[in-house]
């Protein structure tokens, strides 16, 4: 067995394991020719590559630990947001996990771009069960973490096309809509009932960095839970070593060179170890060529010389590169992305560097809609979250007025038509006034429109409604995330 890529498939070769799509249908099936139909649906999916069986490599086995028809019907359930059956996909992958002695991620997922989402959650979720062994986790701990790193990304779902679907580096708004795809997740979780708060805070909690910079709460060090810490590592290393439109894929070695560079300010040391324990430098089965010129494909990694595997050359020799002092280095054939932190950070700056250029005022009795708010639009404006009407007032008179305001109408004491009136007099009716409301019914809505106003939010909030809307407002844009191309 070995890997081929794209581009190197012949055709007839004998497909290693079956072809499945994101909806469980089998495409070619295991022990398959590769014929003209199969070769075109590779290239209309962009894979990457594909294992085939052939007389050299015929001894040489690789563990993808589920097969590639359970893979399939993991990302059906992942995509239909199936909990039940989810969890029981986690239970089957810690089992398989924890009964094999070689845990090295050797596999190289062979996946159609178009089922990025799907096909990366069960790596993750793979690689979130190996890292949890070598932590010596408890089967039960494990199984919840890996359940967590199986529905970590469902909330995608919900982005805009435009978003979900886009083929290039987002562009600074899209990044900023995306970061609410862990909140979005853990809503639709809640809507389908039947997971722990602990796995809720594991997946809202996987972007979050060890230095606070990270999303939603830029939560520091031991605030963030473990779940999240391990799913963080395996997502972005899986995503490293994976195809996308907007660049190459990383080899296992270039991916673990990025994590260990973010230790302690990204990444949790100990996790991005227990990874680097299971990632071996070559995965097996796949085609190197050594220092003296000698091609050959990968047979073995040893635990301890994760850098040095057996190897199998074309002619059939049998070579322990850790006990060859002549053979002094090894070179991946794999096509892969010439790598480069240096710029891949440079886009990354460009692309997370959000600029905060307007003031918003957010007046709610109500913490939770106030908070809700807030994650929508922490990072595209400065907020000032005041729970009153007579705290509003009072904040008009010693600070700079905001450049809107979003305001409840039903709050105790003074309401937001009451508080709104009061402002309009205070500052010449100068700053423009949003209601927000769960009443919808026409005396409300006429009485917002007597005042002036300048838009009506009804609740439940529509999070890209309520972006377009402001910045329309502010700058005479009119953005509608779902109509970008």
């Amino acid at each position: 067995m070995r890997y081929v890529s794209l581009k190197d498939i012949q055709e007839y070769s004998v497909l290693s394991y079956g072809i499945y799509d994101a909806y469980d249908k089998c495409i070619a099936e295991k022990g398959a020719l590769v014929d003209a139909r199969v070769l075109a649906y590779l290239r209309d999916n962009e894979y990457r590559g594909i294992y085939i069986d052939d007389n050299l490599s015929a001894d040489i086995k690789v563990n993808p630990f589920i097969t590639p028809k359970n893979r399939a019907a993991i990302m059906r359930d992942i995509l239909f947001c199936h909990i039940g059956e989810c969890r029981k996909h986690a239970e089957s992958i810690v089992r398989e996990v924890r009964s094999v002695g070689d845990t090295h991620l050797d596999y190289i997922d062979a996946r159609a771009e178009k089922d990025y989402i799907y096909a990366h959650s069960v790596n993750v979720a793979i690689i979130c069960a190996v890292i949890a062994n070598t932590m010596k986790m408890s089967a039960k701990e494990m199984e919840k973490l890996v359940l967590a790193a199986l529905l970590h990304d469902v909330g995608r779902q919900r982005l805009p096309e435009s978003i979900s679907s886009n083929r290039g580096r987002l562009s600074q708004e899209e990044y900023l809509a995306m970061k609410l795809h862990p909140s979005m997740s853990v809503q639709m979780i809640k809507e389908h009932g039947g997971v722990s708060d602990e796995i809720q805070a594991a997946i809202l909690s996987h972007h979050e960095n060890e230095d606070g910079s990270g999303y939603p709460n830029s939560l520091v060090g031991d605030d963030i839970p473990l779940f999240a810490k391990i799913i963080h590592v395996a997502d972005v290393y899986d995503a490293l070593t994976a195809n996308r439109p907007y660049k190459g894929a990383y080899l296992p070695i270039e991916a673990l060179e990025y994590l260990e560079g973010g230790c302690d300010i990204l990444f949790s040391r100990r996790v991005v170890y227990g990874l680097e324990a299971n990632v071996p430098f070559f995965p097996k089965g796949t085609d190197i060529i050594t220092d003296t010129g000698k091609r050959a494909v990968v047979m073995k990694n040893v635990a301890d010389q994760l850098s040095r595997p057996i190897i199998l050359t074309e002619n059939g020799e049998i070579i322990n590169t850790g006990k060859r002092n002549d053979i002094s280095f090894l070179a991946s054939m794999i096509e892969h992305a010439e790598y480069s932190i240096e710029e891949n950070e440079v886009g990354r700056q460009e692309m997370i560097s959000g600029k905060k250029s307007f003031r918003i005022m957010i007046v709610d009795d109500q913490k939770t809609n106030l908070m809700l708010l807030k994650d929508i639009l922490d990072d595209y404006y400065e907020l000032t979250l005041l729970k009153s009407g007579d705290q509003a007032i009072n904040y008009l008179e010693n600070n700079v007025c905001p450049d809107l305001i979003l305001m409840d109408i039903n709050m105790p004491g003074m309401d937001g038509i009451q508080t709104a009136a009061m402002i309009q007099a205070k500052t010449s009716n100068m700053v423009p006034i949003v209601f927000v409301s769960s009443n919808n019914d026409v005396d409300t809505v006429m009485a917002c429109r007597n005042l002036g106003c300048a838009g009506y939010i009804v609740r439940p909030y529509n999070s890209v409604y309520i972006k377009s809307a402001i910045k329309e407002i502010l700058t005479g844009e009119n953005v509608n995330y779902a109509d970008r191309n």
